[in-house]
C-alpha cells in the first residue's frame, strides 16, 4: 500500500518466499503451535457452529457477517503486527516467518512428490499408495482411479495450487502488505470450508465463495501465464485455445492454470470425477488428447519449479530496482 514502503515489502516477500522454499512449515511448529491456517479454521469451525441455522435468509445474512468479521479482523491483525515489527531488522524477519508461513511452494510440491513416489513403484500394488496419497490433496474420490486419473489429479491440483497456494499470497502480500496477505489465506480458508454448492452451505458460505472468486481473478490468471512463458516452447496461437478451455470450467478461475497445463502439455484434463460417490461430469480441456501419464506428471512438476524460479527472479529484480 502507499503507506508502506515497496522496498520493504518486495524485500520481506522475497525472504519469505525463500524461507518457505527453504524449510516449509516444519513438523515440530505443526506438532506444537499447529498452523496459521488451521487457526483459521478453528475460527470458521467456531463462527459456523455460532450462526448457520439451516435457513436460507439467515445464513446468507450472517454467513456474509462471518466473512466480513474475519476479514476485518484479519485486517486489524496484520496492520497491528506490521506496524509493531516493521521498525527493526529483527522485526522484519519475524514478519518475513510469518508471511513464510501463508505460502506453500514447498509444502505443495512435497505433496505431490508423495504421489509421484508411489506411482514410480512397478506393479499394480503402486496404484494404492498413490491414490492414497492424492486423497490428501483433492476433494475427489481416488479410490478407483487408474494411473491416468491418478496423475491427472496430481496435475490438476498441482495447477490450481500453484495460484491459490503461491502466486495468490504472493500477489496480496506485494498489493497490500501483510494485511492483504491474511486477508487472502482468511477467505480462502472460509471459501474451502463453507463454500461449497450443496444444501448445507450454499448460503451460508456464498459471499465467500463470491469474494473468493473475486481475489482470485487476477491471481489466477497471472499463474496461467507464468506457466505459459515458463514453458519456452508456448505458442500464441495456443492462448485463444486455452481461454476457450479455461471458460469452460465451473470455476471463474481454476480453470486457467489447469487449461494452461493441458495445452503445454498436449494431455487432457478435467473430465468425468466423483466426490462421496457422486458422479460429475466437469469441463474437459485440450479435449481428444492423450490421457496423462508418469512423464506428463515428472513435465509438470519440472514447470512448477520453473514457475517458481520465474516468481522469484521477479520479485528479486524488483527489489534490487527499489534499492538502487
Amino acid at each position: 500500500m502507499i503507506l508502506y514502503d515497496v522496498e520493504l515489502i518486495l524485500g520481506v516477500t522475497l525472504v519469505a518466499i525463500v524461507i518457505e522454499l527453504a524449510f516449509g512449515w516444519p513438523a515440530v511448529l505443526m506438532r506444537t503451535i499447529r498452523h496459521p491456517v488451521v487457526w483459521l479454521g478453528s475460527a470458521v469451525t467456531l463462527m459456523e457452529g455460532l450462526f448457520r441455522r439451516g435457513v436460507t435468509r439467515i445464513d446468507l445474512m450472517t454467513g456474509t457477517f462471518m466473512t466480513l468479521f474475519l476479514c476485518t479482523l484479519v485486517i486489524a491483525v496484520g496492520y497491528v503486527t506490521w506496524d509493531y515489527f516493521s521498525t527493526s531488522t529483527g522485526g522484519l524477519i519475524v514478519i518475513a516467518l510469518l508471511c513464510a508461513s501463508m505460502m506453500a511452494a514447498r509444502n505443495l510440491y512435497n505433496h505431490v512428490e508423495v504421489v509421484q513416489t508411489a506411482l514410480r513403484r512397478d506393479g499394480q500394488d503402486s496404484l494404492e499408495p498413490a491414490r492414497c496419497a492424492l486423497a490428501q490433496i483433492v476433494g475427489r474420490d481416488t479410490q478407483d482411479l487408474d494411473e491416468a486419473g491418478i496423475c491427472a489429479g496430481a496435475i490438476e491440483t498441482l495447477s490450481e495450487s500453484t495460484s491459490d497456494g503461491v502466486v495468490a499470497p504472493v500477489f496480496w502480500l506485494l498489493v497490500l502488505g501483510m494485511p492483504g496477505l491474511l486477508l487472502y489465506k482468511a477467505v480462502n480458508t472460509m471459501d474451502s470450508m463453507v463454500g461449497h454448492r450443496n444444501p448445507r452451505y450454499e448460503y451460508f458460505g456464498k459471499f465467500a465463495a463470491r469474494l473468493d472468486d473475486v481475489l482470485n481473478w487476477i491471481p489466477a490468471r497471472l499463474t496461467a501465464l507464468m506457466y505459459w512463458v515458463a514453458s519456452f516452447s508456448a505458442r500464441p496461437s495456443q492462448l485463444g485455445q486455452i481461454a476457450f478451455d479455461a471458460r469452460q470450467h465451473a470455476s471463474p478461475n481454476a480453470g486457467w492454470p489447469e487449461a494452461v497445463l493441458a495445452r503445454l502439455l498436449n494431455i487432457s484434463l478435467g473430465g468425468r470425477r466423483s466426490y462421496q460417490g457422486v458422479v460429475f461430469e466437469a469441463a474437459v480441456f485440450n479435449a481428444g488428447a492423450v490421457r496423462p501419464g508418469q512423464n506428463d506428471l515428472a513435465a509438470a512438476v519440472q514447470l512448477y519449479w520453473r514457475v517458481i524460479v520465474l516468481l522469484v527472479v521477479v520479485i528479486a529484480a524488483g527489489f534490487a530496482g527499489q534499492a538502487l
